[in-house]
């Protein structure tokens, strides 16, 4: 058995949590061509954590996704491409959350991404702190 992780957690990317009353979408292409859309739970440069739809065939470890279109409120829709390094389902009737590192993402992107995480982490911590 493997004991539960103790130590700081060391992460390459800030990752922050989009706001429920202006979300960031993620709209994703199968392999079998069906487009599906969910709601994101946390994104960083390095990848997305997105609700998967219950009603889809879940994608294995190490499947490639291309594309994935994210939706940013107020700065557009950013494309890249990626792979799924895991996901978690933290109950039977919660949908999997699918977790995908980028494999690539092209400079305008990354360029509205970072913006966007800088964003949201200063209201995060601006709330937090007041």
């Amino acid at each position: 058995m493997v004991p539960p992780f103790q130590g700081q957690e060391r992460r390459r990317y800030l990752r922050v949590h989009p706001a429920q009353t202006n979300p960031v979408q993620v709209t994703v292409a199968l392999n079998d061509g069906v487009v599906r859309a969910a709601a994101v739970r946390d994104v960083s440069l390095g990848g997305v954590a997105f609700q998967f739809p219950q009603d889809s065939s879940l994608l294995p470890v190490g499947e490639k996704i291309t594309p994935i279109q994210l939706e940013l409120p107020e700065l557009g829709l950013v494309e890249a491409q990626g792979v799924v390094r895991r996901y978690d389902r933290p109950s039977e009737e919660a949908p999997p959350i699918l977790a995908v590192e980028f494999t690539r993402l092209p400079y305008s992107g990354e360029k509205k991404l970072f913006k966007y995480i800088n964003q949201r982490h200063r209201e995060l911590h601006y709330f937090a702190g007041a």
